[in-house]
């Protein structure tokens, strides 16, 4: 298996050979609220697994977290599945815009360090840490359609050859959601 970055980019892999091997545990228990047009999400992994490398078996234990805040700054309440507009947009009305809300995010993945210790994970081309920082912006056409525009930074700790940090990735991205 590899880890990826939310630019989709492999950040660490384990190494030819290593697999998954026995037991494996994950804990994620998350949290959700909203009131009116805010709403905080927040989520914790704790995952445990066996990795063996020719006969010797290793427990990986690797660590994740995000932390999502939003804003429907008009025309909407936020919600745990999706904004619904109190007034669709209509394209021949200029006073019906749909919903539009704000998002902010920051994620965080932490890799078990004894699994580059024991040679598990390529320690050249994988990264011991990420940080994500992200901002967004949705518009809720209708209820079933949504734009969204999202710039995304991640720093990584380790990941090059040499020990250095991997560049960090700045990434630009939008989709179009059509849902029923």
């Amino acid at each position: 298996p590899a880890f990826r970055s939310p630019g989709q980019q492999t950040i660490a892999s384990y190494v030819n050979g290593a697999f998954a091997d026995g037991n494996r545990q994950r804990i994620s228990p998350q949290l959700y609220y909203h009131y009116g047009p805010f709403g905080i999400l927040g989520e914790y992994v704790i995952s445990q697994q066996e990795i063996k490398l020719d006969n010797h078996i290793d427990r990986v234990t690797n660590e994740a977290f995000q932390i999502q805040l939003s804003w429907v700054i008009f025309n909407g309440d936020a919600a745990f599945q999706r904004v619904r507009p109190r007034e669709p947009f209509i394209m021949d009305d200029l006073n019906t815009w749909g919903a539009v809300q704000l998002v902010a995010r920051y994620s965080e993945l932490n890799l078990d360090s004894n699994a580059f210790t024991h040679g598990l994970i390529n320690s050249d081309h994988s990264v011991k840490k990420a940080q994500d920082f992200g901002v967004g912006v949705n518009w809720y056409l209708n209820r079933n359609i949504k734009l969204q525009l999202n710039y995304h930074q991640t720093h990584f700790n380790k990941g090059v050859d040499g020990g250095a940090d991997r560049p960090d990735e700045k990434i630009l991205f939008s989709r179009m959601q059509v849902a029923f």
